[in-house]
């Protein structure tokens, strides 16, 4: 595949410039809406599953999928900190809608019951934006022996946010082979020989450890 194909949720190969070509899941919506009819709410889960499915930027080998969960957290924390530097006020605001967002979008993914990587990008924004903030306003009037231990920490602390980035496709792996043996072997022995596949710690009957 070029840059600019990939696969979308039905397997087949189509291109980022058909981002509104074929949209059935969403004109069936509109249809029923024009019709007065109430939209289940299996449909509006398609339609955000297939916009989703369909926002993604060239790479090689095939586009990549863009997580709107983790682009969310870059927007809103940007937006935030722009509308509280405004004044006093306005930054008492902002630390009242922060809090009450992060609330009501934790409440959403309990119902959805879904992996999301909104709270790993909310964390990892903050800690970017903290710590350049830092550098900025704070590290010219600190010595370089301070500025040097907290950037340590950071870069330690950024380098454990990076293990769980990428250790996804190990948990998905990990998953997979679990329920694999789950359906083949109903043994206990197969069971209580499960580990962690991160921190090589068990054994563990649900394989729900470091998740």
């Amino acid at each position: 595949m070029c840059c600019c194909e990939f696969r979308n949720l039905k397997g087949q190969r189509t291109h980022i410039l058909a981002f509104c070509c074929e949209c059935d899941e969403l004109d069936n919506a509109v249809d029923q809406c024009l019709k007065g009819n109430r939209v289940p709410r299996e449909k509006l889960s398609q339609v955000v599953s297939v916009i989703s499915d369909r926002i993604r930027i060239p790479w090689f080998n095939g586009a990549i999928k863009v997580e709107f969960d983790a682009i969310v957290p870059l927007i809103f924390l940007t937006v935030s900190l722009y509308f509280a530097c405004y004044g006093l006020v306005f930054t008492v605001l902002a630390l009242i809608y922060i809090p009450v967002f992060i609330l009501i979008y934790y409440i959403y993914i309990l119902n959805q019951r879904k992996r999301t990587w909104f709270f790993v990008s909310w964390a990892l924004s903050s800690l970017i934006g903290i710590f350049a903030l830092y550098l900025v306003h704070v590290a010219p009037y600190y010595s370089y022996v301070n500025t040097g231990i907290i950037s340590c920490g950071f870069s330690v602390v950024f380098l454990l946010y990076l293990r769980v980035i990428f250790s996804r496709s190990r948990l998905a792996a990990h998953a997979l082979s679990f329920k694999s043996s789950q359906n083949g072997h109903s043994n206990c022995k197969d069971l209580k020989e499960l580990t962690c596949c991160l921190c090589t710690e068990g054994p563990f009957i649900r394989s729900k450890h470091c998740r």
